[in-house]
């Protein structure tokens, strides 16, 4: 990346694919510049090192940027101010545990008339583990938003069999959406989740596993598509099996 501090015009960062994000000034009374950029560097690094998009980094930078210089002298941020700038971007974005196709549509044709790249993943996510967590937090890497296709009920159950899911579509949703590296879930019903991607048309869509990519349904309906390695030694399945023998050996 490149990141260009351009004084009362914000923040621009260029990725090298020529993706290109911006971030305008904050309005304020500036008394003194001083750490401004240094400022700008150690609060991007932090926030990506953290697994945070390039998007939320930028945001909280600039805003950083703009407490320090609203200091006399080389001012420290707080903890406290950071949170608040975290605050207000969750409040901006007003994210919701459910949107509906249509809804969805539209906050992706939104992301994308601004240059944003939007990043898509879909599953059951049933009983949510660290393998899936980490798989979210590299996907969301891929791009400026992720958004999730989740499996209904009555989808899992004729994926997975009648003893699933184990926790309802309603309540699987919420944790996802939850997740800070999450910008959006959507149901859908069918099998697959092609008929969804043709009409969300995001910009990538993310597959785990050992997929070649001419195998990946869906993929004639974005751009890009990438194949992450899920973390090893874990599984919904896994779990739900060590949970069916503790419970036959009477050890819950």
């Amino acid at each position: 990346y490149i990141v260009a501090t351009r004084s009362a015009k914000g923040i621009t960062v260029i990725a090298k694919d020529g993706r290109t994000w911006h971030n305008p000034a904050t309005q304020q009374e500036v008394f003194d510049v001083s750490g401004a950029g240094d400022t700008v560097v150690s609060m991007m690094m932090t926030c990506l090192a953290s697994g945070l998009s390039m998007r939320l980094a930028l945001h909280i930078a600039n805003g950083a940027a703009g407490i320090v210089v609203s200091k006399v002298g080389t001012y420290p941020i707080h903890r406290s101010e950071l949170l608040d700038l975290w605050h207000s971007y969750k409040h901006s974005i007003q994210s919701k545990p459910l949107y509906t196709k249509e809804e969805m549509k539209e906050l992706v044709s939104q992301w994308q008339s601004k240059g944003e790249t939007v990043v898509f993943t879909n599953g059951c996510f049933d009983i949510l583990h660290r393998g899936h967590i980490t798989y979210l937090q590299e996907a969301a890497q891929l791009g400026d938003h992720l958004i999730i296709g989740l499996n209904s009920d009555a989808s899992v159950r004729r994926l997975k069999g009648e003893t699933r899911p184990i926790v309802s579509e309603a309540d699987r949703a919420a944790l996802l959406s939850a997740l800070q590296c999450i910008d959006g879930v959507v149901l859908f019903e069918e099998d697959t989740p092609a008929e969804l991607l043709a009409y969300l048309r995001p910009n990538t869509l993310v597959k785990g596993g050992d997929y070649k990519i001419e195998d990946i349904i869906g993929r004639e309906s974005v751009d890009n598509v990438e194949v992450l390695s899920f973390k090893e030694g874990y599984s919904t399945s896994d779990i739900v099996g060590k949970i069916a023998t503790m419970a036959k050996e009477g050890k819950l």
